[in-house]
Parts: C-alpha cells; sequence; structure tokens
C-alpha cells in the first residue's frame, strides 16, 4: 500500500502548480505520471535506487527530472520450519517522503518557502 507524508504531496501539488502556469496539459500528463510510476512500487517497491548514506529508495523519472524520495516498511511473518526460523515477507508498505526535481538540493527547503 502506498502512504504519502505530508510533505511529498506539497511537493506534487507544487510541481502541478508550477507547471500548469505554463502549459496544464503538461501538468497533468506529468502529474499521471508520478502516479503511475508510483503504483509501481506496490508491486516492485526496490525499484528506486539506493544512494549511500541516505535510509530511502529514489524513483527516478527522467522525462521530468523528478526524483521521489520513499522508504519501504515491511511486516515480516515469522515461520518455523525444520526448526529452523525464517523471514517470509507478507505485506510491504512504500510511505512517500518527498517529490524532488533533481536539481534541487537534499533534504529540500519548505516547498512553501519556494
Amino acid at each position: 500500500m502506498i502512504f504519502w507524508e505530508e510533505d511529498a504531496l506539497k511537493d506534487r501539488q507544487y510541481f502541478f502548480k508550477y507547471l500548469y502556469q505554463f502549459d496544464p496539459k503538461v501538468a497533468h500528463r506529468c502529474d499521471e505520471v508520478i502516479e503511475k510510476n508510483i503504483s509501481l512500487l506496490n508491486e516492485h517497491p526496490h525499484l528506486g535506487v539506493k544512494k549511500p548514506g541516505l535510509p530511502g529508495r529514489f524513483l527516478i523519472i527522467p522525462a521530468y527530472d523528478i526524483s521521489i524520495f520513499y522508504i519501504i516498511q515491511s511486516m515480516a511473518q515469522k515461520t518455523n520450519q525444520d526448526s529452523v526460523k525464517h523471514s517470509i515477507v507478507n505485506n510491504v508498505d512504500i510511505l512517500v517522503l518527498r517529490i524532488l526535481h533533481q536539481k534541487q538540493q537534499f533534504p529540500p527547503p519548505n516547498p512553501e518557502s519556494l
């Protein structure tokens, strides 16, 4: 399941409003691409790249120079098979933390101050 931090929702809204003032169709298309790519994380949570020193992953959308910063939260179920404990991931949640333009520094300033 996908969960959104408030900052990520603000980032998404900021990008939409920024692009909309230049071209509403591009703004809608970009938002659809963000939604589609984030939905892929339900099936492929490790799709994004891991960057050294940061706890999460970055899903890069090159067509719009956007990086989506997210973390994977999993619920592990322990089973006992042949007296050996195995961990089986039965539920993975994705927490979207930020949506950034690739030229932004990380951590970025508050989007309200942009």
